[in-house]
């Protein structure tokens, strides 16, 4: 839609004289020089405003998500192994959160006997970027990937229910019968390699399971087959410490949990 209104948040590019950096901002001025639209665009994030930004170098309206980028806290896309396929193949999954957030899963594999071993490539990766090796990779289902990678977060919500019950079908079709007395949910829009992913991180009360048709006999999670350490269970509650991909929505409806459960029975 052009030309662009004011107050509209756009992605636009903006030539330092070596290199084009994309930003987004609010339109705060157009004006209409010659045939082409001008734009004085401000950075939000960064509070700068730039000046006289020709109509080509504006890339589009963000969607209709409310532009509220966190500026206190800068979230990263984590690569990691898919431990919900099957075991004869191997993908990546996107994890998505903050430094501290990050770090508190690389503490709960390093600080674990029967993890430390097989994961000692990531827990240095990791060290590594944060003393300043932004570009070092790790291996990820046998191939080098960029550890971390930043992204930009949109507006987020949280959603509170009480008992609840559903059917969790693992990679194998295999189903499993999940209930629980109450869950917490965090969503939040995350904009990643010119994609938005909708993701979640959930805390349940007294989560529980029953598998393979048997309904009738639930029992109390004690265990996870997924990525070491994704999943913490403590006492009554079960949750996982990195958001996942859920679905991209307009509107805010019921969570979707399957990912968290693939980190829970991996491929079992």
């Amino acid at each position: 839609m052009k030309p662009y209104m004011i107050g509209q948040i756009v992605e636009f590019g903006y030539n330092n004289g070596s290199t084009t950096i994309n930003h987004q901002g609010k339109i705060v001025t157009a004006d209409n020089m010659t045939s082409l639209y001008e734009y004085d665009i401000m950075d939000e994030k960064s509070k700068i405003l730039y000046k006289h930004i020709p109509e080509n170098c504006v890339y589009g309206v963000v969607d209709k998500i409310k532009y509220c980028e966190n500026e206190k806290t800068q979230f990263y896309c984590l690569t990691l192994d898919d431990y919900a396929t099957p075991s004869f193949c191997s993908f990546e999954k996107y994890y998505f959160g903050s430094i501290p957030m990050i770090e508190s899963l690389v503490n709960i594999i390093e600080a674990d006997k029967r993890w430390v071993d097989n994961h000692s490539q990531f827990i240095q990766a990791f060290k590594e970027y944060c003393n300043g090796n932004t570009g070092v990779t790790h291996n990820v289902a046998y191939k080098e990937m960029s550890l971390l990678e930043p992204v930009s977060v949109y507006t987020s919500i949280k959603i509170k229910t009480g008992f609840n019950k559903l059917e969790h079908l693992n990679t194998w079709d295999c189903n499993y019968y999940m209930r629980w007395e109450q869950a917490e949910s965090e969503h939040i829009w995350i904009k990643h390699k010119d994609r938005y992913f909708r993701c979640i991180k959930a805390n349940f009360t007294d989560l529980q399971y029953s598998g393979f048709d048997k309904e009738d006999t639930y029992k109390e999670l004690i265990f996870t087959m997924g990525f070491p350490g994704i999943v913490d269970i403590s006492s009554n509650s079960v949750f996982n410490r990195l958001f996942v991909s859920e679905k991209i929505f307009e509107n805010a409806p019921d969570p979707i949990y399957t990912e968290i459960f693939n980190d829970i029975f991996g491929d079992g």
